[in-house]
């Protein structure tokens, strides 16, 4: 009988060991294939804008332009149309956007100001990627709003980034505080077809 016993608590621990084993391994696996395909099969890409914004319209939403393409963190999939205002698609799938905008208070004194994001796909706005911050900000005080979303893109449509001010002192500029400062950054990758 305490052979019997000792078998079968064995048995217990054996079965639950080899449950989470593949339970484990089956994790691990999805991770490994969800890396694989987000870094070795999909669309991804990354785009700068290094010269400043002096925004001079209020009210208006205007296009970001980007002039620089990091090349090392972008595989094709994409490229820069309408003087470099959209980015082209050439595939159909949902895609993430994830990205940043700095902003500086170029007053000579406190003011309250308000700047809008979002993500248009053939002009149309998507509403999950709107970013809206109204700040009392001292003169000369950066900040950063964050860009992120989603939105399904067809082959040949068009990606912009527009953003609209209340203020024209409030200008797109990257902060000196870094080695590199990048006053606009945006990343997309394909998460799902």
């Amino acid at each position: 009988m305490n052979n019997i016993t000792v078998f079968g608590g064995l048995l217990l621990v054996v079965t639950i060991v080899l449950l989470g084993v593949i339970t484990f391994s089956d994790y691990e696996q999805h991770d490994m294939i969800l890396i694989d395909s987000a870094y070795d099969t999909n669309e991804v890409a990354q785009y700068h804008r290094e010269a400043d914004i002096d925004t001079n319209v209020t009210e208006t939403w205007k296009n970001i332009s980007f002039d620089t393409i990091i090349y090392n963190e972008t595989r094709p999939g994409y490229k820069l149309v309408n003087d470099n205002q959209s980015i082209q698609t050439n595939f159909s799938g949902i895609v993430l956007y994830s990205g940043k905008i700095t902003v500086m208070n170029n007053a000579t004194n406190s003011e309250v100001q308000k700047i809008s994001i979002r993500v248009c796909n053939n002009l149309y706005e998507k509403r999950c990627t709107q970013s809206t911050r109204t700040i009392s900000r001292p003169s000369k005080t950066f900040g950063t709003l964050k860009v992120t979303g989603t939105s399904y893109v067809e082959t040949g449509d068009n990606i912009t980034v527009q953003y609209r001010v209340d203020d024209t002192d409030l200008d797109i500029i990257g902060d000196p505080v870094f080695d590199n400062p990048v006053p606009v950054a945006l990343h997309i990758i394909k998460i799902s077809d």
